[in-house]
């Protein structure tokens, strides 16, 4: 993960820099007024498809609302555009745009780990996200096989034999640990 610390960009400049050819195939974020450029994982790709292929069989009789991939978060009065992996947002659920960009924290967040991003810059994203409305940010780190999940009291490591549960954010959702690095 690189980190680039400069006066505040715009989001027309941070489209800019995306475009240019050293950070494609790159997510950049904007958090505290530093830029920060992730380096997906050669495994991302694969664990978004399970993911969203869970998702979907989860809740193709009952939909919950949108399943998002490569959403733009920009929660309004703030200096921060983050790029999770994933983000269900209810129907109901005010803030959305059709172009893919939030202006509200959706319900349930995944983070996927990127390349040298430290375990803390995505607790501090978790902890964002939750402090934001979020009823449920997921972080999953594919390297280690671990998920991490925010509750009201901390974060709670899930071991490959536990269940990654959806809880209010994502009723009935259940699924082992180990199923989400199948394959």
């Amino acid at each position: 993960m690189t980190t680039l610390t400069r006066a505040p960009i715009s989001k027309s400049e941070l489209l800019q820099l995306s475009r240019l050819p050293e950070y494609i195939g790159s997510k950049l974020e904007l958090w505290d007024g530093d830029l920060y450029v992730l380096k997906p994982l050669p495994v991302e790709e694969p664990l978004k498809t399970r993911l969203l292929r869970l998702l979907r069989e989860q809740y193709q009789t009952h939909p919950i609302g949108y399943i998002l991939q490569d959403p733009q978060i920009e929660p309004p009065g703030q200096t921060t555009i983050l790029k999770p992996a994933l983000a269900i947002v209810s129907a109901q659920q005010a803030g959305y745009a059709w172009d893919c960009t939030l202006k509200a924290v959706p319900q349930c967040v995944i983070e996927i780990a990127a390349r040298d991003e430290s375990d803390q810059h995505l607790h501090d994203k978790a902890i964002f996200y939750g402090r934001n409305g979020c009823l449920l940010p997921i972080l999953i780190n594919p390297i280690v096989h671990s998920v991490e999940i925010l509750t009201p009291t901390g974060f709670r490591h899930l071991l490959p034999r536990d269940m990654l549960e959806g809880g209010a954010a994502l009723p009935g959702f259940r699924v082992p640990v180990w199923r989400l690095f199948a394959g």
